[in-house]
């Protein structure tokens, strides 16, 4: 064997970095006998014939060294590369929450009525409400605040209470309330029914008897997240359209279009305890987390 130096030495720097890897750390932790340049053939007795290497004394192993470091680094590049200096792949942001239908119709006006209100938007909320908007709360589950409401529940309430549970609400000499994580309604159904009520066209009024069940999550101060179910609610949401609206004096603000591609809620009543639900909606599901029943009214006025 004589001196491995030349093309097939540095071919190992084109290998795959394990290979190279491999091959270097082999170089350097063989026996000193197995690495000399000098040759030894053990095979028959007979005396050694020493090559002179052209060599100055020493320089060989700091070749043999040199070598070694160059095949790691070539080795340990791509790792490196991939594992420190590279950013994460594959991390996806999560999707956006879906748009808001216009309220174009009654159907789609109940949807962005819903949408605006899980998503906590306020302005696109609020505007779901003529200016003389109306709520009453439940006689039957929530007599309290159907007295400490008795002059009603307008629409100012409602954009102070919605905008409360969206963004958090300290009141004067109180506790923070916080804003709610996650918002979940479902209605029974979105598909509201013509207005015969005297006087009214049904062209441009319905309205929506349904039940309603759904969740909503805040933050407690060091504790679990609260979840408030909302569990076989009955509610009657009146609708009318925007040029209707106009004609009989509701109080449209100037965001709100006054023609017969706007729809609007004028009077929204909570009649949970006396009508029966369907029983096939979908309620919020268990968990470890500790829960609270409330009516949806009681909710509202919680963070009003």
């Amino acid at each position: 064997m004589g001196l491995e130096w030349g093309p097939s030495a540095l071919q190992s720097a084109r290998l795959g970095p394990e290979e190279a890897l491999r091959k270097a750390m082999a170089f350097l932790t063989f026996p000193t006998e197995q690495n000399m340049i000098f040759s030894v053939c053990p095979a028959v007795p007979r005396p050694r014939t020493v090559h002179l290497s052209p060599f100055p004394h020493g320089a060989m192993n700091r070749m043999r060294k040199s070598l070694a470091v160059t095949l790691m680094a070539v080795a340990l590049a791509p790792l490196l590369s991939g594992c420190v200096f590279s950013p994460k792949k594959n991390v996806q942001a999560p999707p956006p929450a879906p748009a808001l239908p216009p309220p174009s119709t009654p159907q789609l006006a109940i949807q962005r009525f819903i949408g605006a209100y899980e998503q906590k938007k306020s302005p696109e909320y609020q505007g779901s409400f003529t200016g003389d908007f109306t709520y009453e709360f439940s006689t039957s589950t929530d007599p309290t605040l159907v007295t400490q409401y008795q002059t009603g529940w307008f629409k100012t309430d409602e954009k102070e209470s919605s905008s409360h549970l969206f963004n958090g609400y300290t009141p004067p000499a109180g506790e923070t309330l916080p804003a709610a994580t996650s918002i979940q309604i479902n209605l029974a159904t979105d598909i509201p029914n013509d207005d015969n009520t005297s006087g009214f066209d049904p062209r441009t009024h319905k309205v929506l008897p349904t039940r309603v069940d759904g969740q909503i999550t805040v933050p407690q101060s060091g504790g679990s997240p609260l979840t408030y179910l909302i569990t076989n609610n009955y509610n009657v949401f009146y609708w009318v359209r925007g040029d209707a609206a106009a004609a009989e004096n509701r109080n449209l603000d100037t965001s709100q279009a006054a023609d017969s591609t706007h729809w609007y809620i004028y009077r929204w009543v909570d009649l949970t305890g006396s009508s029966p639900a369907p029983s096939s909606i979908r309620t919020a599901s268990a968990s470890d987390a500790p829960v609270a029943n409330e009516t949806w009214g009681h909710l509202k006025a919680n963070w009003h």
